[in-house]
């Protein structure tokens, strides 16, 4: 879609909304919400960098040593955050704006959504237009002052008629425009567009199933190679059966030609991930879950290869009240039919907490504890990976000082062990806000 058509779909799609939400809000009472969050942001890599080779001995059997130090790179970021939001979320005529303005110490941000919904008591037809209207600016002398300012825009309309009890279909438009006020290697104003057709298949005793056909075109006036045209297939299944057991997958099947194809190779992308819930007790749940992707590409060779990677879990979690405990061992793998230097298996365990409908407190805490092991090449001298231990530690939590008061925090940290000291690596994200609502 060109630069023009777009902006003008953009521009029709936020008016129809505006328009339908105004309509509405004369015959119905809107409800006005606002919230301000003041909140603290801590992202930090911990890495090794060699300063100097030390040469073991000299001749044909020459070894080489590297010595390296720890080397730090932390972005800190306060910010403040108000929103004001009008809504209708009952009747046939339903809507939600949303206004948000963030100031920080290295990002500015804000944010204007309109959503409409057409909801109908008796009719077969319903109608959904969003318009979102994202930009950021960075603050001169931050962490962040090589980017460049930015404009989003987001449109879609989705249309769903009902045919019968158990059939249901649609169609859906989306559009994504990004304008920088300045260029870069990594920054180019881009659109996206989306095109499909939507089915769902309801037939009753638990199972439905869903599917979305269709294509897009992303379109960068300054780079070919990374521009493209897509066709995709998404299948989303879902079965409930028995006492509390379901069986859900989902999978899609996309193909990607990119406008300069001797620069970047098309190529197939399928994905499948079922996942498997059995209720053992009352209080005792099994699950399994597989998730693999294959990427075939037109042109396989050194820098574009076919690959396979996918993990399985088989997990067992108990039930004690309000909180689950549960745990996990995994298998993961990266393959690829011809060697390829990044290739892995990597076996490890994931135990978790989860804290649910506290009326203070929700949480969730996990830990993942694994090693990774790269294959061996058969042919190079050096090997460009390590095998390493890793950790990955994550928590998630919401404490509710009162009604309309509330702590949230995020904290992430994940070490990685490698053989070769000098390959260890650490990163670590906290995030903390206090969000009040009024």
């Amino acid at each position: 879609m060109a630069g023009g058509t777009s902006r003008n779909f953009s521009i029709l799609v936020l008016a129809a909304a505006l328009s339908c939400a105004a309509a509405v809000a004369r015959a119905a009472p809107p409800r006005l919400s606002s919230a301000f969050e003041l909140g603290y942001d801590r992202f930090a890599q911990v890495f090794k960098i060699a300063d100097s080779i030390l040469l073991d001995s000299l001749g044909p059997s020459a070894t080489f040593r590297s010595s390296s130090k720890d080397t730090t790179d932390v972005f800190t970021e306060f910010r403040t955050q108000g929103e004001l939001r009008l809504r209708n979320p009952k009747g046939a005529h339903r809507y939600d704006l949303l206004l948000l303005g963030s100031l920080g110490t290295s990002l500015n941000r804000g944010t204007f959504d309109a959503v409409y919904r057409y909801r109908p008591r008796e009719s077969a037809t319903r109608w959904d237009l969003e318009a979102k209207l994202e930009g950021r600016q960075f603050v001169k002398d931050s962490s962040f002052s090589l980017s460049h300012d930015n404009l989003r825009a987001l449109t879609s309309v989705r249309w769903r008629r009902r045919a019968s009890h158990s059939v249901e279909f649609g169609l859906k438009l989306k559009d994504e425009d990004l304008r920088y006020d300045g260029r870069s290697e990594f920054e180019y104003d881009q659109n996206r567009w989306t095109g499909s057709g939507l089915l769902s298949l309801d037939r009753g005793l638990g199972l439905t199933l869903d599917l979305e056909a269709g294509g897009g075109v992303r379109t960068v006036p300054d780079s070919t190679q990374i521009s493209y045209q897509r066709g995709f297939l998404n299948a989303d299944l879902l079965w409930l059966f028995g006492a509390g057991h379901s069986l859900s997958c989902f999978s899609t099947f996309e193909r990607r030609a990119f406008q300069d194809p001797k620069t970047r190779s098309p190529y197939w992308d399928l994905v499948l991930e079922p996942q498997l819930r059995i209720m053992l007790t009352p209080l005792w749940r099994l699950s399994l879950d597989l998730s693999q992707e294959l990427l075939f590409y037109d042109t396989d060779g050194q820098v574009y290869q076919d690959t396979w990677i996918g993990e399985l879990g088989i997990g067992l979690t108990r039930r004690f009240g309000e909180l689950e405990l549960g745990v996990q061992p995994r298998w993961s793998w990266d393959s690829s039919p011809r060697f390829a230097d990044d290739e892995y298996r990597q076996p490890s365990v994931l135990v978790k907490a989860d804290l649910y409908g506290n009326g203070r407190l929700w949480f969730t805490i996990s830990e993942e504890i694994g090693r990774r092991l790269y294959a061996d090449s058969p042919e190079a001298s050096i090997q460009l990976y390590t095998d390493y231990t890793f950790f990955r530690t994550t928590l998630m939590a919401t404490l509710s000082v009162s009604e309309k008061l509330s702590l949230n925090a995020f904290v992430s940290d994940q070490p990685d062990n490698h053989l070769r000291e000098e390959d260890d690596s650490r990163l670590t994200l906290y995030s903390l806000s206090l969000r009040a609502s009024f």
